[in-house]
């Protein structure tokens, strides 16, 4: 996506079962394209990680979908995108909350979550189209809690306004985002891609800190100790002091 800010495309709906569905279906028929931007004021059932429903009531959150034509390899660029998408969402909530009487600790737990001390205020998924090894289209969905948030059984979540007592227009943080996406996407296509992970690592929920997880073997308290450029999560399982490495779906955080 060879594109500056100001060419951006806003499809705004005023509600959609799922921004990224909705731009997938507009890829597959070709309505929509590079830089084009999916959004709607009330998504009724968003996908998560996991297979998670992320809803949005009218004027509580942000949520839209960016279509890319990164034109990377699924393998070395796949995560990147990732740590992109989490980065401009962090500097986003992080602006917002700057000016807070209570000083909120802002970290994105891996992979792509936006936590505000500790609990979730936003989160990401983004889906690929793929051609050989090649991702030809991406569309990275985004999800941030703003006037709002859903109580959810097990799920500690939270949203802008309980810190900054303010309602955000929905339309503004759009804005307000794209510019910090712009920003990272401009280093994510230039010689800069390499720092963003060196950058994300430093924003990183629970790293070199106990932590409760669960894999295939069961529950275990662990210490995450490095993420890798391919988007694996190095864990130091303290049990049997053995260091094993995750992808997303291996893996469970249980906070």
């Amino acid at each position: 996506m060879e594109t500056s800010l100001q060419e951006y495309k806003v499809h705004h709906f005023p509600v959609l079962e799922s921004t990224n569905s909705k731009a997938l279906e507009m890829i597959k028929s070709g309505v929509a394209g590079a830089g084009d931007v999916i959004y709607t004021v009330q998504q009724e059932r968003g996908r998560g990680q996991r297979e998670k429903v992320w809803e949005s009531e009218a004027g509580m959150g942000l949520t839209l979908s960016i279509v890319l034509n990164p034109g990377v390899k699924i393998d070395t660029g796949g995560f990147s995108l990732s740590i992109l998408t989490a980065l401009a969402a962090h500097a986003f909530v992080a602006e917002e909350l700057s000016n807070t009487e209570d000083e909120p600790e802002i970290l994105i737990k891996w992979p792509n979550d936006i936590l505000i001390n500790g609990r979730k205020a936003g989160g990401i998924l983004i889906e690929n189209i793929i051609q050989g090894d090649q991702i030809s289209w991406s569309v990275v969905g985004v999800g941030i809690n703003l006037n709002g948030h859903p109580e959810i059984p097990g799920r500690a979540t939270t949203s802008l306004i309980k810190h900054t007592k303010k309602n955000l227009p929905p339309e503004l943080a759009l804005n307000k985002f794209l510019i910090h996406f712009q920003n990272y996407w401009e280093r994510f296509r230039g010689p800069g891609r390499k720092s963003l992970l060196n950058e994300y690592k430093t924003k990183l929920f629970g790293l070199g800190k106990e932590v409760k997880f669960r894999d295939a073997t069961g529950e275990f308290t662990g210490k995450p100790e490095d993420v890798t450029e391919t988007g694996k999560i190095r864990v130091k399982n303290l049990n049997d002091g053995i260091i094993r490495e995750y992808y997303l779906q291996g893996l469970e955080w249980l906070i």
